[in-house]
């Protein structure tokens, strides 16, 4: 019995991605990817034209599934400030977790295949930015709904998320090691603290 589409899709893509991490993207043709799912090359060709399609889908998945688990982490955390805060903790445990995999499918290009690669993975970190802008957005619509927040205007939500992402990329860029040490979780605190306190005056 065949999988709907979307679960096929989805199938498809983890097998690109664990040929990527173990051979990098160019090093992985169609035929290498019909091989480690069971499926066909003329198969392939319904979803994907080429291979630089599979990339751009597969990054494409790469974000939505980062988006998912923010999303999963703070499904269940309440007050608002703990869900801030478990926000900004899950957004630089997961950039850890596909930095790491990120890297080891980079390492295995060459300079000119990294190159060709570039505009693809710039875009990769624009659409990691819309989606956790999202993520931080739904937050905020479900804090005001239970009037927990101030109402704020489109200029006021689009600057507090502005905040809390590049505060946590800020953050993030200057771990040495990027482990989530006590200390780092007092700075996401404090950052969380007072960004919220901010939605509440």
């Amino acid at each position: 019995m065949s999988l709907p589409p979307q679960e096929e899709q989805a199938e498809i893509l983890q097998a690109v991605l664990r040929l990527y991490r173990q051979f990098g993207p160019d090093k992985v043709a169609m035929d290498d990817i019909a091989k480690a799912t069971g499926r066909s090359r003329t198969s392939l060709y319904y979803y994907y034209k080429n291979r630089d399609e599979v990339f751009r889908a597969a990054i494409d998945a790469i974000v939505l599934d980062i988006a998912k688990d923010l999303r999963k982490a703070v499904a269940d955390v309440q007050p608002l400030e703990e869900k801030v805060f478990t926000f900004c903790v899950a957004k630089l445990r997961i950039s850890r977790e596909w930095k790491l995999i990120l890297n080891s499918m980079w390492a295995t290009m060459e300079s000119k295949e990294r190159l060709g690669h570039l505009k693809t993975t710039e875009g990769l970190h624009r659409k990691l930015v819309h989606q956790e802008s999202l993520v931080l957005k739904e937050i905020l619509a479900a804090a005001a709904e239970k009037k927990e927040i101030r109402v704020l205007s489109d200029e006021e939500t689009d600057n507090w998320v502005f905040v809390i992402t590049s505060g946590i990329r800020g953050i993030r860029n200057e771990l040495p090691d990027q482990n989530l040490t006590q200390a780092v979780k007092a700075s996401i605190r404090v950052l969380s603290d007072m960004a919220t306190k901010w939605l509440k005056k």
